[in-house]
Formats: C-alpha cells, sequence, structure tokens
C-alpha cells in the first residue's frame, strides 16, 4: 500500500499508513512465507532409525541414549554459545 501510494506522489510512511488503514478498520494481507523443514521427517521413523527410548523407562546401559541442547545467551560483549550434551 506504501508503495503504491508512493508511486502516486503521495508522501507517506509505513506507520502513518497502517495507523489510517487501522482507523478505518482495514487490515493488511501478507503471503505466508513458506519454511523449510530442517529434518526430513519421512526418514525418521524408518527401519535403521528405531526410538531405543520408547518403551524403557530406564535406559538398559549405560550411554544407551544420549540427548543435548545448544542455545545462545545474549552478553554484553555479544553472544555466547551454550551447548549441553
Amino acid at each position: 500500500m506504501v508503495a503504491a501510494l508512493r508511486k502516486a506522489g503521495e508522501k507517506i510512511g509505513r506507520r502513518r499508513c497502517v495507523a489510517l488503514m487501522g482507523g478505518m478498520g482495514l487490515r493488511s494481507v501478507h503471503a505466508k512465507r513458506s519454511t523449510r523443514s530442517l529434518t526430513d521427517s519421512r526418514n525418521v521413523r524408518r527401519e535403521g532409525h528405531p526410538n531405543i527410548l520408547r518403551d524403557e523407562r530406564l535406559p538398559a546401559e549405560p550411554r544407551m541414549g544420549l540427548s543435548g541442547g545448544i542455545t545462545y545467551l545474549k552478553t554484553g560483549e555479544g553472544f555466547v554459545y551454550y551447548a549441553v550434551f
């Protein structure tokens, strides 16, 4: 909408356009962005990739099932990555 108004010669900013449209009860419609899956879920449960902990309350032996995670923390100097395995 802003681009169309600017092309028509109007001097308007995005926030002003949002405010005017909101005052008239209008909302913009955006196309939904497609997202790419980072895993191939179809291959996760095929043979060769069993869920070894599904029916076990406790692992049968040490290091039978390992888990981990990674995140980042914001610090005064930037970001620090924190990983636990």
